[in-house]
C-alpha cells in the first residue's frame, strides 16, 4: 500500500512540475494591434494649386472674373470613408464648421476614431442631410449667425463667401460678393416656387491605405476655390457680373454654386505618424 501511495505521489509531483515549467517556459502572447487609429483632417485652401492669398484680388476664374477672397466658410455635416476590402462605410457624423479667418478650424480631429484599412475614397456631405438640417438643434452654429432663414426653409448653411472683384472686365474699379448657399434651395416651376432639400456630395476618389499599428493619420482635403465657379462639363460656369450678391433667393445662380462645390475637392498628403505618405 505504501508503495502505491508513493507511485502516485510521485505521478503528482511530476504532473505539477510539468505544469509549473509550461507556465514558466512559455513566452508572453503576443499583444493583438489596435484595429482602429485617431484620424485628422486638414482642410488647405488653393486657387488652381496655388495657396490662395486673402484679400489678394489677382485670380482669374472661368469666365474672367478676377477676384480676391476675404473670407471663407463651409459646414461638414458628415464625413464617410469607403474600404476597398468589404462593403462597410465608415461615417463620422460629428460635425465641422471650416472658417477661413479662425485658423483653430483648419484642422479638424473628431472624437470617433477609424478602422485601420485601405479606403478607395473620401466623400463630404456639405451642410446638413434633410433629417438633420432642423432649426435650434446646433446652438454653437446659431451663435455665429448659421441659421438659415425659416422663410427658405430653415435649417442652416452649408456655405458663406464673400469678397471683391474687378467688374465687367475693370481693371480699376472693384465691386464686393456675398455668396451663400444653404441646407435648402430656391425651386421655381411653372405651377409654383418652394424650397427643397439642397444634398452636396464632394467625393474624392483617391484612394489610400493605413498600415496596421497606426497611430495617428492626418488627410488633407484641398480646396481650389476656381471650380467653385468652373463646371466640369464646362456649361454651368458662375459670373460674379450676374451672381455676386443675393445667391439665396436667386435659384439659378444657388443651384450652379450648388453643383460645382461638388467638384472643388480632393485628396492631398497623407500622413502616417507623423510621417507623409508619397501619393
Amino acid at each position: 500500500m505504501n508503495k502505491v501511495k508513493n507511485l502516485i505521489g510521485s505521478v503528482l509531483a511530476v504532473v505539477l512540475l510539468l505544469g509549473c515549467s509550461k507556465e514558466v517556459e512559455d513566452p508572453d502572447p503576443t499583444p493583438i494591434p489596435n484595429p482602429y487609429t485617431k484620424v485628422t483632417f486638414e482642410f488647405t485652401m488653393n486657387v488652381d494649386g496655388a495657396t490662395l492669398q486673402k484679400d489678394s484680388v489677382q485670380y482669374e476664374n472661368a469666365l474672367l472674373n478676377i477676384y480676391g477672397v476675404t473670407n471663407l466658410q463651409f459646414l461638414v455635416g458628415t464625413f464617410r470613408l469607403d474600404s476597398w476590402n468589404n462593403p462597410d462605410k465608415v461615417y463620422i457624423t460629428e460635425y465641422h464648421l471650416f472658417d477661413l479667418s479662425d485658423a483653430s478650424t483648419w484642422t479638424f480631429t473628431p472624437k470617433d476614431t477609424i478602422k485601420i484599412d485601405d479606403y478607395q475614397n473620401l466623400t463630404l456631405f456639405l451642410g446638413f442631410d434633410e433629417k438633420r438640417n432642423k432649426t435650434g438643434d446646433y446652438p454653437d452654429l446659431d451663435d455665429k449667425g448659421w441659421g438659415w432663414s425659416p422663410n427658405r426653409g430653415g435649417g442652416y448653411y452649408t456655405l458663406k463667401m464673400f469678397g471683391n472683384y474687378y467688374s465687367n472686365g475693370s481693371s480699376t474699379v472693384t465691386n464686393g460678393y456675398d455668396l451663400a448657399i444653404g441646407g435648402n434651395i430656391k425651386v421655381e416651376t411653372a405651377v409654383d416656387t418652394t424650397w427643397q432639400p439642397n444634398p452636396i456630395y464632394a467625393s474624392m476618389t483617391e484612394g489610400f491605405q493605413i498600415p496596421e499599428g497606426t497611430k495617428e493619420v492626418k488627410i488633407e482635403i484641398r480646396m481650389d476655390l476656381n471650380k467653385l465657379f468652373k463646371n466640369q462639363f464646362e456649361i454651368g460656369n458662375y459670373n460674379l457680373d450676374v451672381y455676386q450678391t443675393n445667391i439665396e433667393e436667386d435659384a439659378v445662380g444657388s443651384a450652379i454654386l450648388s453643383d460645382n462645390l461638388q467638384n472643388c475637392f480632393r485628396l492631398g498628403s497623407i500622413t502616417i505618424d507623423d510621417q507623409v505618405v508619397p501619393q
